[in-house]
């Protein structure tokens, strides 16, 4: 004899039921503890270079006898950064290239053969991806110099180009 469907629908129930007292049971014989959290949302950090993200350095008019990779035409990257909401003023610059190796130095390739642009840190050559931790406020001087093989010429005059990516981290 097959049972009813009542019966079914009944039997449901009962076991619902009893899930429903033991998990009640369970809960009655847990102790509770309240937790007071205090949460302050912060604006997340910002920052950004003053006059746009591309920044071009001029070196004039460079004589090519006269390129030594350290003082000739030795100029300042001029970059204004400014921030907002630091936690900490604790911040990380990473420079990096499409290197060309010269001289033993880590150089920009220009798009001239031949010709690179070697990055200081004050008097300090720089490693193609260097990281140069800093304090906000206290900005590293960045200087850029052109840098030829010893002995080589140049094969054209005219206008060079090349690029680094500066990149800002918080620490």
């Amino acid at each position: 004899m097959k049972p009813s469907y009542q019966y079914l629908l009944f039997k449901s129930q009962v076991f619902i039921s009893i899930i429903s007292i033991l998990i009640c049971f369970n809960t009655a014989s847990a102790s509770m503890a309240s937790i007071g959290l205090t949460i302050t949302v912060i604006e997340p950090p910002n920052c950004s270079f003053v006059g746009g993200n591309t920044l071009n350095v001029d070196f004039g008019d460079v004589q090519q006898d006269l390129i030594d990779g350290s003082s000739y035409k030795k100029t300042n990257v001029n970059y204004n950064l400014q921030c907002t909401n630091l936690s900490t003023n604790l911040l990380k610059m990473k420079l990096s290239w499409t290197n060309f190796r010269v001289n033993g130095v880590d150089a920009i390739k220009t798009n001239r053969d031949n010709l690179g642009i070697a990055i200081y840190q004050d008097n300090n050559i720089v490693s193609n991806n260097s990281n140069i931790h800093f304090i906000y406020g206290a900005m590293p001087s960045i200087y850029a110099v052109p840098i030829k093989p010893s002995g080589s010429m140049l094969s054209d005059a005219g206008d060079f180009n090349a690029e680094m990516i500066m990149t800002i981290e918080y620490q």
